[in-house]
Protein backbone atom coordinates (compact mmCIF):
# COMPACT_ATOMS: atom_id res chain seq x y z
CA UNK A 1 0.00 0.00 0.00
CA UNK A 2 2.83 2.40 0.81
CA UNK A 3 4.34 1.89 -2.65
CA UNK A 4 1.11 2.95 -4.30
CA UNK A 5 1.04 6.15 -2.27
CA UNK A 6 4.69 6.93 -2.99
CA UNK A 7 4.20 6.13 -6.69
CA UNK A 8 1.11 8.30 -6.91
CA UNK A 9 2.83 11.24 -5.23
CA UNK A 10 5.83 10.92 -7.56
CA UNK A 11 3.57 10.68 -10.62
CA UNK A 12 1.68 13.82 -9.58
CA UNK A 13 4.98 15.60 -8.98
CA UNK A 14 6.19 14.54 -12.42
CA UNK A 15 3.04 15.84 -14.10
CA UNK A 16 3.34 19.16 -12.28
CA UNK A 17 7.05 19.55 -13.09
CA UNK A 18 6.83 18.93 -16.85
CA UNK A 19 5.34 22.39 -17.65
CA UNK A 20 7.77 24.04 -15.24
CA UNK A 21 10.74 22.36 -16.91
CA UNK A 22 9.36 23.16 -20.38
CA UNK A 23 9.03 26.87 -19.58
CA UNK A 24 12.56 26.86 -18.20
CA UNK A 25 13.91 25.22 -21.37
CA UNK A 26 12.04 27.68 -23.61
CA UNK A 27 13.35 30.70 -21.70
CA UNK A 28 16.91 29.35 -21.67
CA UNK A 29 16.84 28.72 -25.43
CA UNK A 30 15.40 32.21 -26.06
CA UNK A 31 18.17 33.73 -23.97
CA UNK A 32 20.78 31.77 -25.90
CA UNK A 33 19.41 33.02 -29.24
CA UNK A 34 18.93 36.60 -28.06
CA UNK A 35 22.31 37.06 -26.42
CA UNK A 36 24.46 35.04 -28.81
CA UNK A 37 26.42 33.77 -25.82
CA UNK A 38 27.33 30.22 -25.00
CA UNK A 39 25.45 28.23 -22.39
CA UNK A 40 28.28 28.62 -19.88
CA UNK A 41 28.56 32.38 -20.44
CA UNK A 42 24.87 32.84 -19.70
CA UNK A 43 25.18 30.91 -16.44
CA UNK A 44 28.31 32.87 -15.49
CA UNK A 45 26.36 36.12 -15.93
CA UNK A 46 23.53 34.94 -13.65
CA UNK A 47 23.33 35.95 -10.04
CA UNK A 48 24.14 33.34 -7.42
CA UNK A 49 20.46 32.92 -6.61
CA UNK A 50 19.55 32.32 -10.26
CA UNK A 51 22.39 29.81 -10.61
CA UNK A 52 21.17 27.92 -7.56
CA UNK A 53 17.60 27.91 -8.84
CA UNK A 54 18.76 26.51 -12.20
CA UNK A 55 20.93 23.92 -10.47
CA UNK A 56 18.06 22.76 -8.27
CA UNK A 57 15.62 22.70 -11.17
CA UNK A 58 17.89 20.89 -13.63
CA UNK A 59 20.25 19.01 -11.33
CA UNK A 60 17.81 17.30 -9.00
CA UNK A 61 17.60 13.57 -9.87
CA UNK A 62 13.90 13.54 -9.03
CA UNK A 63 13.35 16.15 -11.77
CA UNK A 64 15.25 14.14 -14.40
CA UNK A 65 12.19 12.37 -15.90
CA UNK A 66 10.26 15.64 -16.12
CA UNK A 67 13.25 17.37 -17.67
CA UNK A 68 13.70 14.65 -20.29
CA UNK A 69 10.01 14.69 -21.19
CA UNK A 70 9.99 18.50 -21.39
CA UNK A 71 13.10 18.47 -23.59
CA UNK A 72 11.43 15.92 -25.89
CA UNK A 73 8.28 18.07 -26.10
CA UNK A 74 10.42 21.10 -26.90
CA UNK A 75 12.21 19.12 -29.61
CA UNK A 76 8.90 18.04 -31.17
CA UNK A 77 7.41 21.53 -31.11
CA UNK A 78 10.50 23.31 -32.42
CA UNK A 79 12.02 20.80 -34.85
CA UNK A 80 10.99 22.91 -37.88
CA UNK A 81 13.01 25.86 -36.59
CA UNK A 82 16.20 23.80 -36.68
CA UNK A 83 15.76 22.77 -40.30
CA UNK A 84 15.28 26.30 -41.61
Amino acid sequence: MEWWIIGTVLAIYLVIMIPVQYRNIVETKKELKKSGKTHNEIYDDMSFEQQQMQFNLQGNPINLPASLIAEFIYFLRHRKEKTT
